[in-house]
């Protein structure tokens, strides 16, 4: 019996893109597999792939992704006359772009977190003109995903909770230091 491979971090990420988004096989017909047939192409235990994928969400996520695809096709067919790839295309690069957006805005509130825990021995201004500038280009970068104008207008309508939760905690930060703190003290936020 061959010995099979390591469930890796990087073979996870593989997989779980194939699960949601599927591959193309050698025909080059669309393929949505299924885990046991995941693990047994990947050469990978069953069991641990399954453990590993409860987490994921992809049944619902895959048929968020075939929804999307199939509006987003019937709107580009419309418009622009996009075959099925190319509009397929869009959809995973638009994807792509949120999760980046998304690890941007979980990066800011780290930061976030190591100023109110003191963590930060460089000015704190600094640091917050740094965080609210990765806040706004992770709202750049999900509305240039999303389709919309890519300016931000209002701030105080986003409906993210983590960015709205981020912006509070900026708030009270700055509140602290308008009240004559410096880096020694610690604000209650």
């Amino acid at each position: 019996m061959t010995t099979q491979n390591t469930l890796t971090k990087e073979l996870c990420e593989t997989i779980k893109h194939d699960m949601i988004y599927g591959y193309k096989d050698k025909e080059g017909t669309k393929k949505y597999p299924k885990l046991t047939e995941a693990a047994k192409w990947y050469n990978i235990s069953y069991d641990a792939l399954k453990q590993k994928a409860k987490d994921w969400k992809w049944r619902q996520k895959r048929e968020d992704y075939k929804n999307k695809l199939a509006r987003k096709l019937a709107e580009k067919r419309e418009s622009e006359k996009l075959s099925e790839s190319e509009a397929e295309e869009i959809i995973v690069n638009d994807s792509k772009f949120n999760d980046v957006a998304n690890k941007l805005r979980r990066a800011a509130n780290k930061e976030l977190d190591r100023i109110i825990n003191g963590e930060v021995n460089q000015s704190i201004g600094y640091h917050l003109m740094n965080i609210g500038r990765s806040l706004e280009s992770a709202q750049k970068v999900s509305k240039v995903a999303a389709g919309e104008p890519s300016e931000i207008s209002k701030v105080d309508g986003i409906d993210n909770k983590s960015v709205d939760n981020s912006f509070t905690r900026v708030d009270k930060i700055l509140n602290f230091i308008n009240q004559g703190n410096d880096n020694d003290g610690d604000p209650e936020v």
